[in-house]
């Protein structure tokens, strides 16, 4: 599977939204003909399918964008390694042995250019059945540039894990990789790689 594939099969559930408010904007439009329903319900469907079909090819055009701003070399990598080696692939991110697509913030992550990996712990959210919690990974690169690559609420038992996987992942594909945003990797960055972080 190259990139554009793996794109175009994360999309399949943005289309599906457009078929259902397509299909409910045409029931809506024969209701209305038919008098049986007033022109502000339609209005709101119409604008909903809008809404929808806008999101729709901003995020094509975003994903598409970030591949066609990569050299040739670069984009050779990353079809080679979703070919061999797609590991994992969400509703929000995929993960290969070198590379992230963060499909939330429509970006093309390189593992060996990562620095520094941090956890930011959210809040508790107790439910009636289970407890909940706000987790955000940043990462931090050598072009200076900052991703927030997950912002989603977990259930509690399966919240440490998730984060130590994860960053034992990132550490196994790049070993130079440093744990939190702190004064003394920063130094070491700035030392290393002379990059201000």
């Amino acid at each position: 599977m190259n990139y554009t594939k793996l794109v175009k099969y994360h999309m399949k559930h943005e289309q599906f939204k457009l078929l259902v408010c397509f299909l409910m904007l045409g029931f809506m439009a024969g209701i209305v003909i038919y008098n049986k329903y007033s022109v502000s319900g339609f209005l709101v469907i119409a604008v909903l399918f809008l809404f929808f079909v806008g999101k729709y090819f901003y995020k094509k055009f975003m994903l598409s964008s970030n591949y066609f701003q990569l050299s040739k070399n670069e984009k050779l990598e990353l079809d080679k390694a979703l070919q061999s080696s797609l590991i994992f692939n969400g509703k929000d991110y995929a993960i290969s042995k070198k590379f992230i697509i963060d499909y939330k913030n429509c970006s093309i992550i390189n593992l060996d250019s990562v620095l520094i990996i941090e956890q930011v712990k959210g809040k508790y959210f107790p439910s009636v059945k289970s407890h909940n919690i706000a987790d955000v990974v940043y990462l931090y690169t050598k072009s200076g540039r900052i991703y927030r690559l997950i912002n989603r609420s977990y259930q509690y038992y399966l919240y440490e894990s998730y984060y130590e996987h994860l960053y034992d992942y990132v550490k196994k594909q790049n070993p130079n990789v440093l744990e939190g945003y702190t004064k003394e990797n920063r130094k070491i960055i700035k030392e290393k790689y002379n990059v201000n972080i």
